[in-house]
């Protein structure tokens, strides 16, 4: 949360050629409701996306937040279609995070400042997703630290490192 993911996916999408961007956002969006209700439906319904795109040699973006249990089954699928797989831990300061969140939010609201409420909602959400990006650790690819450099910058890098 606030870390990139978005942004990034949704720019390598747009300069990899004929990929597919497969979004955590986007599919929690398909059943109304609380979204962590329907979690492991969720993750499966990705990884049926991207075999679909998989089979029809359509390289494919998966932004979310995982475990090893969920890379291990990507590897699985990229395995089956025989393509490489690429995972990165992208992240940055905490501080940078909350900003960043916080701006987004006030955007999506189209306000000058954000309502405190809204702000006292975000915070037990970040701070549960802080929770579980310290429980995997930092073991779960490539690590990009966004704290200083920019989405044009870690899309560079990612476009290098897969094409």
């Amino acid at each position: 949360m606030g870390s990139g993911k978005t942004t990034t996916s949704k720019l390598l999408n747009e300069v990899i050629i004929r990929s597919a961007r497969v979004a955590l956002p986007d599919i929690r969006r398909f059943v109304s409701g609380n979204h962590r209700e329907h979690g492991e439906i969720t993750r499966q319904v990705m990884l049926d996306m991207a075999h679909s795109y998989l089979q029809s040699n359509i390289p494919v973006i998966i932004e979310t937040v995982c475990g090893e249990e969920y890379i291990s089954k990507c590897a699985a699928l990229a395995d089956e279609h025989n393509c490489p797989l690429h995972t990165y831990y992208i992240s940055a300061d905490e501080d940078i995070r909350w900003q960043r969140v916080c701006e987004r939010t006030r955007q999506m609201m189209n306000m000058e400042l954000l309502p405190e409420d809204k702000i006292e909602e975000l915070k037990p959400i970040f701070v549960e997703n802080k929770a579980f990006y310290a429980r995997q650790g930092e073991n779960l690819g490539q690590i990009l630290d966004t704290s200083n450099l920019a989405v044009d910058g870690v899309v560079h890098k990612i476009k290098n490192d897969v094409l």
